[in-house]
C-alpha cells in the first residue's frame, strides 16, 4: 500500500529539468526506483533573468557613478557601459566604492568622451579578467587583457 500523492502515469518521461519563464527552474532526480513515488524529489530555484542593469549618474573624468536599483554590484565588479564612447571602444568599469542608495563609484578604463548622465550599465557581477600562462609571452596588454601589439587577441 502506497502512501503520499497519487502519480499520474505517464507514457512520456519528462526531461530532468524544466525551465520556465519568469525566472523559475524545477529540477527533478530520482533517489531510488521509480516505483516508488517517494523516491522522486522537486527543487525549485528562483532567480532574475533579467540584467541587473544601472544608469550613468555622474561623470568627472574617469571616475564615473552608476545609480543601480535593484542590487548593487560589490567591489571590484566589472561594468560595462552599453553605449561605446566617442571613440567607439566599449568602455569598461571596475566598481571601487558603494555609495548610499544604491550608487557605485568606479574607474573608466576607457576614454570617457561621449558618456554622458542616463546612459545604460551593465553588471557583469564579476572582476576584470585577463588572460594568464605561456601564451601570453611575448606580447603587450591594456588593462584588460586585450592585445595592443597588433597580434591575435587571446581567449
Amino acid at each position: 500500500m502506497s502512501r503520499g500523492i497519487p502519480r499520474e502515469e505517464s507514457s512520456t518521461k519528462e526531461p530532468p529539468f524544466s525551465l520556465f519563464k519568469r525566472g523559475m527552474l524545477m529540477v527533478s532526480f530520482s533517489l531510488g526506483k521509480e516505483e516508488n513515488p517517494k523516491s522522486y524529489i522537486s527543487f525549485f530555484i528562483f532567480f532574475l533573468w533579467e540584467k541587473m542593469n544601472g544608469k550613468i549618474v555622474s561623470v568627472k573624468g574617469v571616475v564615473v557613478e552608476v545609480l543601480f536599483e535593484q542590487e548593487a554590484p560589490k567591489v571590484y565588479d566589472a561594468l560595462k557601459v552599453v553605449p561605446k564612447n566617442a571613440n567607439g571602444n566599449e568602455v569598461v568599469i571596475e566598481v571601487l566604492q558603494i555609495l548610499e542608495n544604491g550608487i557605485v563609484r568606479g574607474i573608466a578604463m576607457e576614454s570617457t568622451d561621449g558618456l554622458k548622465r542616463g546612459d545604460e550599465v551593465e553588471n557583469t557581477k564579476s572582476p576584470i579578467r585577463v588572460p594568464v600562462g605561456p601564451e601570453v609571452l611575448g606580447h603587450i596588454f591594456n588593462v584588460l587583457g586585450k592585445t595592443i601589439d597588433g597580434s591575435n587577441q587571446i581567449a
